[in-house]
């Protein structure tokens, strides 16, 4: 497979290197593109000196691809810089995470570490303060549901320079999904965030046990275990970062949060494809029992189940009482009415109805199909 042949350049195997000089590999740097890894790729293969298997065309496309990466990443650090700033200047604190923030402290250059977006978290109360700043400063809204029960972010963009695109994510949860809302709470994480020096002086973000826990956890809470090597790539380098201490730290955490069998799963994932390090024996996160599958309900986003109603039924059963539950299904059946008038292009209530109808109509159609 393709994905088995990139990451075994990416763990350094030579004989999966050599492979590029006689077996067509246009296909193999579009796979690694496709996993967000193609210039680590790229990086692997000149400090290991295997660039001349690489064909002379491709060569040149990837050194030109590094070009243009380093050069939208310089675009995009000066409007992270002026983001986080304006936030600051408006007395919200804001925390950098995910990728965009893995990027600046734990790749050796920031452009290795492609994203789609910047991923931004405030306090509940202070999300429309931070809607007006960011509208304020040229960025605007898309047209998402706005609904607590659904979604704790809002995407918001701006056309930077040239063809640069600037999309924000902003978030006042970590995750959205109901079951893991409570995973990563917000005053816990405000009590160890660190200092991300690259984006300024007011930017700051997961201190790396907090880190490490949110991507064992995204790719299977908001992405059906759906894995890019570019994210389990992120999970071995803030593991390799962790001391004694650390990795005590995160069992505690895994296993309060009812995450652990999660987390022990991502790392054997992870090992297998980028091979095993000295973290996956320090952990100890391996000796947790496969029992845990059993009494841990997050185990069951595992299954990799890409269906509406499985979905649904899921957060259904994450939802706390009769009324978290009812609120969920109202928020699906009747999102916003802004919402609804920018879908639908209506504005008078016959129009609205025959809107909300459809969508439910739609719904059950989805739902129906699904099942």
């Amino acid at each position: 497979m393709l994905t088995d042949w990139v990451a075994a350049v990416l763990r350094g195997d030579p004989d999966a290197a050599e492979r590029l000089g006689f077996q067509p590999s246009t296909e193999f740097f579009e796979a690694a593109d496709r996993h967000g890894v193609l210039l680590l790729v790229g990086r692997m293969l000149r400090d290991a000196k295997w660039t001349d298997a690489i064909p002379c065309e491709l060569r040149e496309a990837l050194s030109s691809r590094a070009r243009c990466d380093q050069s939208v990443e310089l675009v995009r650090r000066e409007e992270l810089r002026r983001v986080v700033d304006a936030l600051h200047c408006a007395g919200i604190s804001s925390i950098v995470f995910k990728g965009a923030a893995l990027a600046y402290t734990h790749y050796e250059f920031p452009h290795l570490r492609p994203r789609l977006d910047t991923d931004l978290l405030v306090a509940p109360d202070d999300r429309l303060r931070a809607r007006e700043v960011l509208e304020s400063i040229g960025y605007t809204p898309a047209n998402v549901v706005a609904r607590d029960a659904l979604f704790a972010e809002a995407m918001f963009s701006r056309q930077g320079i040239g063809t640069v695109h600037h999309v924000l994510d902003l978030h006042w949860r970590v995750i959205s999904r109901p079951l893991f809302r409570e995973v990563l709470p917000l005053d816990e994480i405000r009590s160890s965030v660190v200092t991300v020096p690259a984006l300024g002086p007011a930017a700051r973000t997961l201190d790396p046990v907090h880190a490490l826990l949110l991507a064992c956890i995204h790719p299977v809470a908001h992405h059906h275990s759906d894995w890019p090597l570019i994210w389990m790539y992120d999970v071995a380098l803030l593991a390799d970062c962790l001391t004694a201490a650390g990795w005590l730290r995160f069992r505690q955490l895994a296993t309060a949060r009812h995450v652990s069998f999660i987390c022990k799963q991502a790392f054997e994932l992870v090992a297998r494809h980028l091979g095993e390090r000295a973290w996956l024996r320090d952990s100890g996160v391996l000796a947790i029992p496969d029992q845990r599958r059993y009494e841990e309900p997050s185990a069951a986003y595992l299954e990799g189940r890409q269906s509406a109603r499985s979905d649904l039924l899921l957060d259904l059963n994450a939802s706390r009482g009769l009324v978290g539950k009812s609120r969920l299904l109202l928020a699906h059946a009747f999102p916003d009415l802004k919402y609804m008038r920018a879908q639908y292009s209506t504005s008078g209530w016959l129009a609205l109805t025959s809107a909300y109808i459809r969508r439910l109509a739609g719904a059950c159609v989805q739902l129906a199909r699904s099942s």
